[in-house]
């Protein structure tokens, strides 16, 4: 007999917060399908236009909600490289394309989450929109970069994922002040890079938004400290919940100019006025205080069972 599914649920095995979500649906009585890159060719499948999909004897059906998280990578190897690649690209074709196609309610779908993603996007939509965010440069031109550096401090960012994903470690690419270099300006001639000019500020802080409710923490931020919060403090050991009604607005506000239910996003609290970073459609909140993270986990398995 086949049963239906409730959520389903795209994050790779690892992946904390899924871990926590999908405990969160349990406890309420969900019936939940969790897949990733690297599962999915391991589950037996059906699906044909205009009708439901069947997974290990389960069904997705219209009303079946959805949370996209981590997708992971897939886990083919062949000796040959174009092989690989040319399969890696057949699986995903059909991970997303059922992704897509499924008649799934997705909190946030995944489509969007990945344009959200653009940290370029974010600061274009966000500015015309009226929020306040760092003066921002990318270019590969030299003069430029010499004359934005020149006029105030600057810092370097990652436009991507920011780490590098090796076999047995990760390694994340942190926010750091950059200082135009015969060693830093060599890198122009790779790729272009994302500068910003350094805001002072008081606090770092993360706002979590899940449709109308957000929860907030502050980390104090030390005079010439690290530009980049998670050098020095990895775990966020350091955030306070914070209770900020005109920011809470201004983060609801911003969600909904990104398109998205959920998001995790960086300020940075400032003697004007909080100053937005980026935003992180998938983004982590684990390492806020307890209580705020647990309201937070709950709100998202809320939301999905909605």
């Amino acid at each position: 007999m086949t049963a239906a599914i409730d959520v389903v649920v795209v994050s790779h095995e690892g992946d904390l917060h899924g871990d926590h979500v999908c405990q969160a649906l349990e406890r309420r009585g969900a019936r939940i399908w969790r897949t990733s890159l690297t599962e999915f060719p391991k589950h037996e499948i059906s699906w044909e236009p205009g009708s439901a999909l069947t997974i290990d004897s389960r069904i997705v059906q219209p009303g079946t909600r959805g949370y996209f998280r981590r997708p992971g990578m897939c886990a083919i190897r062949f000796d040959d490289r174009a092989e690989q690649l040319a399969l890696e690209e057949e699986i995903e074709a059909a991970f997303y394309g059922l992704l897509d196609a499924l008649p799934v309610d997705w909190l946030d779908a995944p489509a969007n989450i990945i344009a959200a993603e653009s940290k370029l996007l974010q600061l274009s939509a966000v500015t015309r929109a009226g929020f306040q965010v760092p003066r921002t440069v990318v270019t590969n031109a030299e003069s430029q970069v010499r004359t934005l550096c020149g006029a105030s401090p600057v810092v370097v960012k990652a436009m991507g994922g920011g780490t590098i994903e090796y076999e047995t470690h990760r390694v994340v690419l942190y926010t750091t002040a950059f200082d135009p270099t015969e060693e830093t300006l060599a890198s122009l001639t790779v790729h272009p890079l994302l500068l910003q000019t350094r805001v002072e500020a008081g606090a770092d802080v993360r706002v979590i938004t899940v449709s109308d409710r957000v929860f907030a923490a502050q980390r104090p931020r030390l005079r010439n400290g690290a530009v980049d919060w998670r050098e020095p403090d990895p775990q966020g050991v350091d955030f306070e919940p914070l209770t900020d009604p005109a920011l809470e607005r201004d983060a609801v506000r911003l969600a909904r100019v990104l398109g998205l239910e959920f998001s995790a996003q960086d300020w940075l609290q400032t003697p004007e006025g909080h100053v937005f970073l980026e935003a992180n459609p998938a983004g982590q909140w684990l390492f806020l205080p307890a209580p705020l993270s647990g309201a937070v986990t709950s709100a998202v398995a809320d939301a999905l069972l909605k």
